[in-house]
């Protein structure tokens, strides 16, 4: 028996088995659907505070005032950068979902009451977060320049009391000719065209829109993801790993009614089983992945980024990792019961922590790191830089070798156990 022959039969059996259909095909797009109509892409508010990375360009004692108004409010933690391009490729990298530039000149626009534009990069992925922040900030630099402006207005009305004073005093001290004290003569000093001077003058300055923003997402191609873009990569990670499971009830099914025990006695080596066994669960992820893809993008005009051969390319390296998990699991596992509590413990914690139920983006920090060392996390990832921020290959080759870093370390435990089966 050759290893075609092996999944030849395989795919047969899962062919007959609408549990498996329905598992594997049926189950994800009804899950997407309703998921992604119940839900729209807008997430709610947390606890821990929103991280916004900031470049200082400035450098003065009253723009180090401004970002130290802006520290103080509730749910923003201002990180420093560098230079302008690292902190526009975090942004890229979707590490922080803003990014604000202080320019220089701001202390020096800000004193006479000149121009100043903060500029604002974002990620388009996390729009619905980075919109209530830009309010804020909004908010807070118009306080800012009001406080700035009544500065401005006390020095221009000390001006203003001090030309007239000034002037009033020559007068009388041409008159009298006697030299006056103006700290004993000030007090009851009143004059009408004075306070209509200073209105004026506070007029002309408060009228002024100081402090404006420039706001630019990290890609203009993309308005805002909506619902689609979020979810169907998700749920398409999340039931990908699925295949598992019907690996592992395959794998004990053809033990319990003898199959396996005639390829046992067969002429035929460790790696011939393992490809016969590997290649059907493969196609079928493969099918799965194209369907569920195929689906979003047709019925619910979800779109595939500016390169659909990237997202075929991290699809296969995804299949390839999920397939791996599942020849572990079917080798490991002896038991149906086994099998389906296994499967689902590793499927379903995995994909949380991944990211795939619940955005990266707002869980708390210690479980951004530890979504690192799931593969669900990589492959999501990889999807948003192509789908959502419209990236290219370039951007989500790192998440392709992880992918594949995982399946190795998968075959290779697999193999060791499929190798002592057939020995026994």
């Amino acid at each position: 028996m050759k290893w075609y022959s092996i999944a030849k039969k395989d795919i047969k059996l899962m062919l007959k088995d609408p549990s498996a259909i329905v598992v594997l095909l049926l189950l994800p797009i009804m899950f997407i659907t309703i998921m992604s109509l119940a839900l729209s892409s807008t997430y709610g508010s947390v606890d821990a505070p929103i991280e916004i990375v900031y470049l200082d360009q400035d450098q003065t004692k009253m723009s180090d005032k401004y970002i130290n108004r802006l520290q103080k409010i509730d749910g923003i933690m201002l990180k420093k950068t560098v230079s302008e391009k690292e902190g526009k490729k975090q942004i890229d990298k979707g590490k922080y979902p803003m990014f604000l530039i202080v320019p220089k000149a701001f202390s020096e626009e800000l004193s006479k009451n000149g121009s100043i534009t903060l500029k604002i990069y974002s990620d388009s992925m996390q729009k619905s977060t980075v919109s209530i922040f830009e309010q804020t900030i909004r908010g807070i630099s118009k306080q800012f320049e009001l406080e700035s402006q009544l500065e401005l207005y006390g020095v221009s009305q000390e001006k203003i009391i001090g030309n007239y004073l000034n002037g009033k005093i020559k007068e009388l001290e041409n008159r009298f000719d006697t030299p006056i004290d103006l700290a004993s003569n000030t007090d009851n000093l009143v004059d009408g065209g004075l306070s209509e001077s200073i209105k004026s003058s506070m007029n002309s300055i408060l009228k002024k829109n100081v402090i404006k923003q420039e706001a630019r997402t990290n890609n203009s191609s993309i308005v805002e993801p909506d619902t689609f873009q979020q979810n169907v990569p998700g749920y398409t990670v999340m039931f990908a790993f699925f295949i598992i499971m019907w690996a592992g009830k395959s794998f004990l099914s053809e033990k319990n009614n003898g199959t396996w025990d005639r390829i046992m006695i067969s002429n035929i080596s460790t790696a011939e089983v393992y490809l016969g066994k590997y290649v059907p669960n493969f196609l079928i992820g493969l099918l799965q992945v194209t369907l569920l893809f195929s689906f979003g993008h047709f019925a619910f005009g979800m779109g595939l980024g500016s390169s659909p051969i990237s997202v075929g390319i991290l699809s296969i390296a995804l299949i390839i990792c999920s397939t791996s998990l599942g020849m572990l699991i079917s080798s490991i596992a002896k038991t149906d019961s086994q099998v389906t509590g296994v499967s689902l413990f590793i499927v379903l914690t995995s994909a949380a922590i991944g990211g795939t139920m619940v955005p990266l983006t707002v869980m708390p920090d210690f479980m951004q790191k530890i979504a690192k060392f799931v593969p669900q996390s990589w492959a999501l990832e990889g999807y948003q830089n192509l789908i959502v921020r419209n990236q290219g290959f370039q951007s989500i080759l790192p998440n392709i070798l992880v992918l594949l870093s995982f399946s190795l370390v998968f075959l290779v435990v697999a193999f060791v156990f499929i190798r002592r089966a057939i020995k026994k």
